[in-house]
């Protein structure tokens, strides 16, 4: 089973944003965790996955979620990934728990290490551009980022833009509200002038998160759906490594119950000769 628990009252900016002090205070998602325990409860699955924003692993509950799980008798596993690891340019810093059933943990030797990179990203941003011309209409002068910049920086909130060449070797995190051309949100820098910037295209937005090439157009949906689309998602191959990893471990478990290939072809060929 996989749960993406909301993360909104745990992030940073949904804290600063609400004033939380307490994650389980946001109005609508603070609570939900509590929605996904019970469905864990119910379906008593072997094995577990919850992701979540990092600062989750100190809220409370995350404290009473491992705590049921342990009740309930999963040996649980957790570890703060990022995408540049596991070969995606966006720098998404994500809180993973694998929760496996104490049986089944016996049985597959599962461990966090085994989780490990399939891929390799790219090694600057400017690899996953689309061809944009110098005049194309997308570059545009945000005259307000550049006073809301100031007026940030004159009350000592330390909110800055974040403003790309390409050169770089990583991407912040494309959020779920990228279309919306907030002050925080990554830019992309005209060649030439300086002033002028730009989002990344949805296409370009998939990329950094590495997620495989098409699937973001295949649903035909509006430019900024797309965004909010790949700003609520995981980074795809941090995920595929997870899934390999848990993949390799159910086989591992699986030999306990089934023969290996070697193993039945040897049993055959001892009934044949008796």
């Amino acid at each position: 089973m996989a749960l993406g628990v909301p993360c909104v009252g745990a992030s940073s900016a949904g804290k600063s944003k609400r004033r939380l002090t307490h994650a389980e205070s946001h109005p609508e998602a603070g609570a939900l965790f509590y929605q996904s325990l019970r469905l864990i409860e119910q379906f008593t699955p072997g094995m577990v996955v919850l992701e979540n924003v990092g600062n989750y692993q100190d809220t409370a509950s995350m404290e009473v979620v491992r705590s049921l799980l342990s009740a309930w008798g999963y040996t649980s596993h957790e570890a703060i990934l990022d995408g540049n690891t596991f070969g995606a340019l966006e720098n998404r810093k994500r809180l993973v728990v694998i929760a496996v059933s104490k049986g089944l943990q016996r049985l597959s030797g599962f461990d966090m290490d085994q989780v490990v990179p399939l891929r390799e990203k790219e090694e600057k941003l400017s690899d996953i551009f689309e061809p944009i011309a110098d005049d194309d209409k997308r570059w545009t002068i945000h005259e307000y980022l550049e006073k809301k910049e100031e007026s940030d920086r004159a009350a000592g909130k330390g909110f800055m833009r974040q403003l790309f060449t390409g050169a770089e070797s990583y991407i912040a995190v494309v959020t779920r509200c990228y279309a919306k051309i907030r002050s925080t949100d990554p830019h992309i820098k005209h060649p030439t002038k300086p002033r002028y910037t730009r989002l990344l295209t949805a296409v370009e937005h998939a990329r950094v998160k590495a997620v495989p090439a098409g699937w973001i157009e295949s649903t035909k949906v509006a430019n900024c759906v797309m965004h909010e689309i790949l700003g609520q998602g995981v980074i795809w191959s941090l995920f595929e490594a997870v899934g390999a990893a848990i993949g390799a471990a159910l086989h591992r478990a699986a030999r306990w119950f089934v023969p290996a290939p070697d193993a039945a072809s040897a049993n055959d060929n001892m009934v044949l000769a008796a």
